[in-house]
């Protein structure tokens, strides 16, 4: 009777694996979101507000920060199962946004909403949050060999932005749209996009680690115990050694 209970037990102490939530919650939105596009564009409902806002300037503001908070996902959840070619995903990226700057600013393709947003500030405010996002868990994660070229981009980041600030500012550059934004404005653009992201990145790392630890400490562990078979039988055999002595 005890050899019969003992699959039951084992059946009820497997681990239960629960399903990944973002697909169950991105499937729906993505259809809602196909749903409303047919219905504003194609069928003029007024209500969607899609036709109001149908440039790809639009979209991208709509888009780009889910895009990015669903790649950092991804990446940090199946990087040990799936190998995501991330230097092709942004070139292919860059290149795409070079066609529509070049198209929107040069070529007058009214349709991307680029002429109307032309300034550096428009671009900080589309950009920099994504940006921060994406880039942020490949800094913390880099080796130090690596964390010398994050150091060079950052100082080039620095002097540009002092360029720019000094130019701005300082020589009338329009078309940097920095005229008019005061230090509150530079708060309100730079404090989410470096802090939170930093902060979600780092605790994620950090939340890694330490599963990373007590994974080797298992390991461990179970190098000193060894095969619980060959343990269990060897201590009856030392105890008659010890008792026939």
């Amino acid at each position: 009777m005890t050899s019969d209970a003992q699959p039951d037990a084992t059946r009820v102490s497997a681990p239960r694996v629960m399903p990944a939530p973002a697909p169950l919650i991105a499937t729906p939105l993505v259809a809602l979101i196909l749903i409303a596009a047919i219905g504003g564009y194609s069928l003029d409902w007024g209500w969607t507000g899609f036709k109001d806002n149908g440039t790809v300037w639009d979209w991208l503001h709509l888009l780009l920060l889910p895009l990015a908070l669903a790649a950092l996902s991804f990446s940090l959840s199946h990087k040990r199962r799936v190998h995501i070619p991330w230097s092709a995903v942004g070139a292919g990226f860059l290149a795409l946004m070079i066609v529509l700057v070049v198209g929107g600013y040069g070529y007058g393709w009214s349709w991307t909403g680029f002429e109307d947003n032309g300034t550096v500030w428009d671009w900080l405010h589309l950009m920099i949050l994504p940006l921060v996002v994406v880039l942020a868990p490949f800094w913390l994660r880099s080796d130090a060999a690596e964390r010398r070229w994050w150091k060079v981009f950052a100082a080039a980041v620095v002097a540009a932005f002092i360029v720019l600030i000094t130019g701005g500012y300082g020589y009338g550059w329009g078309w940097t749209g920095f005229e008019g934004n005061n230090l509150w404005d530079w708060f309100s653009l730079l404090l989410v996009p470096v802090a939170v992201p930093l902060a979600m990145a780092t605790v994620t790392i950090r939340l890694e680690r330490m599963e990373s630890d007590r994974s080797d400490n298992r390991d461990g562990d179970a190098d000193r115990t060894g095969d619980p078979n060959v343990d269990s039988a060897s201590e009856p055999a030392a105890a008659s050694g010890d008792i026939g002595s």
